[in-house]
């Protein structure tokens, strides 16, 4: 992506030096849309007269919205070991509810819009894709002009309540199935009450989206 906004709030730096954080933190920071930072803190012995390089044999770490960017500040013919603080304001193309979306709604493109938006403060994870919100309903009430975070959601069930399923069961050699209904729902993997035409319950583990094996 393209990072378009950066505003520079620095104190004392060099300009070669300004733009080797600019360019450090570009390439650090594209997976976001754009981004602005500021300078929290710096070496003391850090100003407009001292040159400093960033240490590529150390990683660019990031906590929250700090940024931590390692250098080299030059000192004669000796280098010193040092971090350089950045508060970061971050933002990404992201999906945004265009209407009010009720509690088990399943999910469709035609809910949402995207847009910019910043994500600095933001602890779950986005959906930065149309595509990826299908499969997926509401766990509760979102609002138009929300902005979509995986933990608001959950993944549609493999199964739902009344789907007509295979339900089989092995009698030694022999593979007895049968047509049942789901009264429950559920994921591959779970356990689930199914009942058959004759009314009859049983308790199944769910193998597929139309087939579970009968345990009980």
């Amino acid at each position: 992506m393209t990072l378009s906004t950066i505003i520079l709030l620095l104190f004392g730096l060099l300009s070669g030096n300004n733009e080797k954080m600019d360019n450090y933190l570009k390439e650090n920071l594209k997976n976001y849309a754009s981004f602005s930072y500021e300078i929290i803190s710096q070496p003391a012995s850090l100003d407009d007269k001292t040159e400093f390089n960033i240490d590529d044999g150390r990683a660019f770490k990031m906590s929250g919205n700090y940024g931590y960017i390692p250098i080299k500040i030059e000192n004669g013919d000796t280098e010193t070991n040092s971090i350089i603080t950045v508060k970061l304001k971050l933002f990404a193309k992201t999906l945004i509810s265009s209407t009010d979306i009720d509690r088990d709604q399943t999910l469709s493109p035609g809910m949402f819009v995207m847009e910019e938006r910043e994500i600095s403060n933001l602890r779950g994870d986005i959906f930065t894709d149309f595509s990826e919100i299908t499969n997926y309903r509401t766990k509760s009430r979102i609002r138009a002009n929300t902005l979509l975070e995986v933990q608001m959601l959950e993944r549609l069930p493999d199964v739902s309540y009344g789907d007509p399923l295979m339900a089989y069961t092995r009698v030694g050699s022999v593979v007895v199935s049968i047509k049942v209904y789901s009264r429950s729902e559920g994921y591959i993997g779970d356990i689930i009450r199914v009942i058959d035409d004759n009314r009859k319950i049983y308790r199944g583990k769910v193998e597929s989206k139309n087939k579970i094996r009968i345990i009980g």
